[in-house]
């Protein structure tokens, strides 16, 4: 190939990964969206196309509708035991089938985030989340329990994902869905579950069957222990949420719950007395192994040889409960800084694409920068890295804090022994 054919295909190559990174799809009408879906037309529907999971075709009230060929010919023509639904009724229950069926539309319709410029936004999926949401319905779909290790580099949202994802499995699918968040230290452990209770100020009552208006609230039982209420103060769900910490384990040892989320376990006390293995087996002991289930373990790497490795290895190794998922920082979308002169950059990273030694300002070689675009970097990411790297003297912190791979991550997070390319995690 020649020069010019060499930069062609990069810059081609590019386009295709910035397109992948910015998860371009449409959460109202599932157009785009991630999974299987096929087109559901109900032509007097507040939207009357849209792209849904394909489970959600099997349902018998959509099968009516389509068969009737729409909502109203469906109330008109249907032969009900009791008085026919309004039409009303019918485009909410629809509502909430795709609701039960369609996560990232759940997400996006009812539940609000804190944005990272202020306010409150809905909750689209970035593409790390997408990475994540994938691995989780491939697990759900196939009856299994959803328990996943995510190993990561920082600020994508995985805790946000994944708290989210455990109070759509409690509110749309198995309403005893109780479950723990785990964390170091209360404040920490607490903050996870205030994503919770500042989004159920706003969700839409009607979704769970109560009237139009009715608020609701996530109201603390306890120090540990939270419960989803309405407006007079009343439980309204058969489920907790419980708060634990590695510094306080009796706190939430022996609850009978349907799922956890350990968060950053990697830089949980390790003692004689408080082990993170043990907490987990405690709090693990009581989620039965059963489909609908969910233990998330996610952590930035902190050192090899510890718990949070030692697990890791065994899922990647398919030797554990868990699924392994990595998330590299080239999977996050802020993760990228625009380039000035594109022509320039492709050329500064092919030409020192066999260099082994750092040139410039820059504090990684030619060779390294290669190797990032080999995984799947953008040209923008690339950039992003080595400006980002010049503010870590140590590549250890670099890499711990922005890993590109999982050997990377551990073999760097701690003491550097061997050439990480050489080594598995």
């Amino acid at each position: 190939m020649t020069a010019a054919d060499i930069y062609s295909s990069i810059l081609a190559e590019n386009e295709i990964r910035k397109k992948k990174l910015q998860a371009d799809f449409d959460p109202v009408t599932g157009a785009d969206a991630p999974g299987e879906r096929v087109l559901l037309h109900i032509p007097d529907f507040a939207l009357p196309d849209q792209w849904v999971p394909v489970e959600m075709m099997r349902n018998t009230l959509v099968k009516n509708i389509l068969k009737y060929g729409s909502i109203r010919k469906f109330i008109s023509n249907h032969p009900f035991e009791d008085a026919p639904p309004t039409f009303e009724d019918v485009e909410k229950q629809l509502r909430r089938i795709r609701h039960k069926h369609d996560f990232i539309h759940w997400a996006y319709m009812c539940i609000r985030i804190k944005a990272k410029k202020g306010g409150r936004v809905r909750f689209k999926l970035n593409y790390a989340q997408v990475i994540v949401f994938l691995e989780c319905e491939a697990l759900r779909k196939a009856g299994r329990p959803i328990d996943i290790i995510i190993c990561k580099a920082r600020q994508w949202g995985g805790s946000t994902f994944s708290i989210f994802y455990q109070m759509w499995l409690a509110l749309k699918w198995k309403e005893s869905h109780s479950f723990v968040v785990a964390a170091q230290n209360k404040t920490v452990a607490k903050s996870i579950v205030r994503m919770l209770t500042q989004a159920i100020k706003t969700y839409p009552a009607w979704d769970l069957g109560l009237p139009d208006g009715e608020k609701l609230q996530l109201a603390n039982v306890d120090d540990t222990c939270y419960e989803l209420r309405d407006s007079k103060k009343q439980r309204i769900r058969d489920h907790d949420i419980y708060v634990g910490t590695i510094k306080e384990p009796d706190g939430i040892r022996g609850f009978a719950t349907s799922g956890a989320h350990y968060s950053e376990v990697g830089v949980w006390d390790d003692t004689p007395e408080r082990r993170p293995g043990d907490l987990i087996r405690s709090i693990a002991g009581g989620i039965p192994v059963m489909p609908y289930t969910m233990q998330v373990m996610e952590s930035t790497p902190k050192g090899a040889g510890n718990f949070f490795h030692e697990t890791w290895r065994n899922a990647k190794n398919e030797t554990s409960n868990f699924k392994a998922v990595f998330i590299p920082w080239y999977y996050i979308p802020h993760d990228t800084l625009p380039i000035d002169d594109i022509k320039e950059f492709v050329t500064w990273l092919v030409e020192g694409k066999d260099d082994e030694q750092p040139s410039g300002k820059w504090k990684d070689s030619g060779k390294h920068y290669w190797w990032l675009w080999t995984l799947g970097a953008t040209l923008e990411g690339i950039n992003w890295y080595r400006y980002k790297r010049l503010s870590f003297n140590d590549y250890a912190l670099m890499a711990s804090e922005a890993p590109s791979d999982d050997i990377e991550a551990f073999q760097f997070s701690g003491t550097k022994v061997f050439d990480f390319r050489e080594v598995d995690a």
